[in-house]
């Protein structure tokens, strides 16, 4: 029985715990890049017996262990039962909707659908406040997102995207088909409706902007910041297409290169055009630049590659001029470099009086980093960090500036980022 004891009170301290350790700041609006994203919070539900209670994140208990279920927190809010009814309470403890004033409540994305006695639907967001009647009107959610849902008004044949508050960030007449099809990827929503697509920033809650088009068009892929946003035809599950088209969105502006690209990608801060099974990379100005083979490149107006041949030394470019050529080089890997630092390794020259088998890093102009050659080295990683060795015997971590900042081991292996 003591062990019993001991092993529920080691569980319950793991809870605790563990949500200290995953402690986040108490400001509810998370930013990233500048840029609103859904509120969040941090109160949880532990169970004792049959029973819940909700704590905080401090583990303080804010409620007893009364409520037979308890759901799952959408912008700051969660359904609980007890043995009676229904109700909506909210991160701080305090009831939304009190137990016993609605028949039966449903949450629906971050709001709440409650029938009356009369049999009346309303619908709330999670703050308690109604959003509006439901007699006429059908809302529709979907699966794993909670940050918008779909209002259609039958007497107006209008459809509203609402936000979780339960506001209206657009408003649409509905198409000729019986369902806008939809699509959620990086907090963009792309709606297809009356032979037209609808792009919506779910962040800043604005319509990023609508184009006609015969088919849907759903996003794939976006820049942080959101000025960049790629998207390509799409279809339902059990629906086939027998070609895929593709267009970007740049700075609010719709882009077709349908003449030139066969596909059209976000990735690694860069666009890329695939044509005939090969990429190039796209300039500022959309225009299709270089091809990726054989290169290294920082973005499309800086790159390295071997200079008419693999042994003639490594030109670096700058806007398609070359401003510096290393001799007695040959690149030592190829593709994006976000660090913009280039490996070479050297091979034996008489020439240049270089020996095989050193590498060392260079700048996209062509300059020699840190000033230092080594045995073995690899890529920085996303964190600034690239393992090295001047023996293969020991390795160490060096940050963007070439310093120090490791002891040295037998290996270092990374794992994504050091």
């Amino acid at each position: 029985m003591r062990k019993k004891i001991l092993l529920l009170l080691l569980v319950v301290v793991t809870v605790f715990t563990l949500t200290a350790c995953g402690k986040k700041k108490k400001d509810n609006n998370k930013k990233v890049d500048g840029r609103n994203v859904v509120n969040y919070n941090t109160s949880f539900f532990i169970k004792s017996g049959s029973k819940y209670a909700l704590f905080n994140e401090d583990g303080k208990q804010l409620t007893d262990f009364e409520f037979t279920s308890a759901g799952t927190f959408v912008n700051g809010a969660a359904l609980v039962r007890n043995e009676i009814s229904a109700g909506v309470i909210g991160a701080d403890g305090k009831m939304v909707i009190d137990f016993g004033k609605y028949k039966y409540i449903y949450q629906e994305a971050g709001l709440y659908k409650v029938v009356d006695e009369e049999r009346n639907e309303l619908l709330y967001n999670s703050k308690g406040k109604l959003v509006t009647g439901l007699k006429d009107k059908t809302l529709t959610t979907f699966i794993g997102q909670g940050n918008y849902s779909l209002l259609f008004d039958k007497n107006s044949n209008e459809y509203q995207v609402l936000n979780v508050d339960g506001n209206a960030i657009i408003k649409f007449t509905k198409g000729n088909i019986d369902k806008p099809s939809t699509n959620v990827q990086k907090n963009f929503l792309s709606i297809f409706s009356g032979n037209k697509t609808y792009i919506i920033d779910l962040i800043s809650e604005k319509e990023v902007l609508s184009f006609d088009s015969d088919e849907h068009y759903c996003v794939n892929n976006a820049s942080d910041d959101g000025k960049i946003i790629t998207l390509n035809s799409c279809v339902g599950t059990f629906q086939r297409q027998e070609t895929t088209k593709y267009k970007f969105i740049k700075d609010g502006k719709l882009v077709d290169l349908g003449d030139k690209c066969d596909r059209i990608s976000y990735n690694n801060d860069n666009m890329i055009c695939t044509k005939d099974n090969k990429n190039y990379l796209l300039d500022s100005n959309n225009n299709v630049g270089i091809s990726t083979d054989g290169v290294s490149y920082t973005d499309s107006e800086h790159y390295a590659k071997a200079k008419d041949g693999s042994f003639n030394g490594i030109d670096f470019y700058e806007k398609d001029n070359v401003v510096k050529n290393v001799e007695c080089r040959v690149m030592h890997n190829y593709g994006y470099s976000k660090s913009g630092y280039y490996i070479l390794s050297t091979y034996f020259s008489t020439k240049c009086n270089t020996q095989s088998g050193t590498s060392e890093f260079y700048t996209n102009k062509g300059e020699k980093a840190f000033d230092k050659s080594f045995a073995s080295v690899q890529q920085f990683d996303d964190n600034g960090l690239a393992r090295v060795s001047e023996d293969r015997k020991s390795y160490y971590l060096i940050d963007i500036k070439g310093n120090k900042v490791s002891d040295e081991y037998d290996n270092i292996y990374n794992r994504s980022n050091f």
